[in-house]
């Protein structure tokens, strides 16, 4: 993300004054501290921006996913991709035991199937049977992300650490389960999903 700026005067000028401290760094992502409850992550991933940018528009968002207050659309580009921003509540690394039986009945699960098959078929029956799986409690947001991996050809990320966060009280939160292949592009649309 060398040539990576702000197009939003606004957070460009927050960011080079120091103001903006970045906090988490993925493949497709920047974390920015806002204060202790909220943080704004950039992404120009199109399965996580679909993901975030459904959570802000739902009147019921779901609570295995990330709290979003507010989607700020495209905010920024690194070469011909586009960043979209979206303030969210604040998650920790898993420390809960339920996080981290939930991080090993995952792992256990996808090892069944070719991680480096890279398809969307496997990956929507990995999540398929990862729902049915007792005691894990994201039944239903599980079957979702199965339907949107199947319909728009994203691939699961897995659940580990930095996609599988917790709440400052343990709730298990889903927080970067999904990627896609081609990041956004300059003109491309969000799907509405969930």
């Amino acid at each position: 993300m060398m040539n990576f700026e702000f197009t939003n005067h606004a957070l460009q000028q927050a960011y080079r004054a120091g103001t903006l401290p970045l906090i988490g760094k993925g493949s497709f992502a920047l974390v920015f501290e806002l204060d202790k409850q909220r943080v704004l992550k950039v992404t120009s991933d199109p399965a996580n921006a679909a993901l975030l940018s459904s959570q802000a528009r739902s009147l019921k968002p779901s609570p295995a996913f990330p709290v979003v207050f507010d989607d700020h659309g495209v905010v920024a580009r690194c070469n011909e991709h586009l960043y979209r921003a979206y303030v969210m509540e604040r998650l920790y690394w898993p420390r809960s035991v339920r996080a981290c039986r939930v991080i090993e009945i995952a792992t256990e699960a996808r090892q069944k199937y070719d991680v480096e098959a890279r398809s969307a078929v496997v990956d929507a029956a990995y999540l398929r049977e990862l729902a049915l799986r007792p005691n894990l409690g994201l039944r239903a947001e599980l079957l979702a992300l199965a339907c949107m991996v199947e319909a728009e050809g994203w691939l699961v990320d897995g659940f580990g650490r930095g996609n599988l966060l917790e709440r400052a009280d343990g709730q298990v939160c889903l927080s970067d389960p999904l990627y896609s292949l081609v990041p956004l592009m300059r003109r491309e649309r969000v799907p509405a999903l969930l």
